[in-house]
């Protein structure tokens, strides 16, 4: 299951955004989505996790 995470902070890492995830259950990827010129964070980021009971639990935990 792929989770949309949205205002991300800019400085924030994929090892960052893995380790709270991983709280939760196996994480398959993790990618913060950047602008391709600059390099920059552009505050959104991708979360594949592949047990969806698992994902649902840290989305509701996570959420707000």
């Amino acid at each position: 299951m792929q989770i949309l995470i949205v205002n991300i902070p800019p400085d924030f890492t994929d090892a960052q955004l893995q380790s709270i995830f991983k709280e939760f259950g196996t994480v398959n990827s993790v990618m913060i989505g950047t602008d391709k010129k600059t390099g920059a964070s552009e505050g959104y980021g991708i979360v594949e996790m592949p047990v969806k009971h698992e994902a649902r639990d840290a989305v509701e935990a996570l959420r707000g």
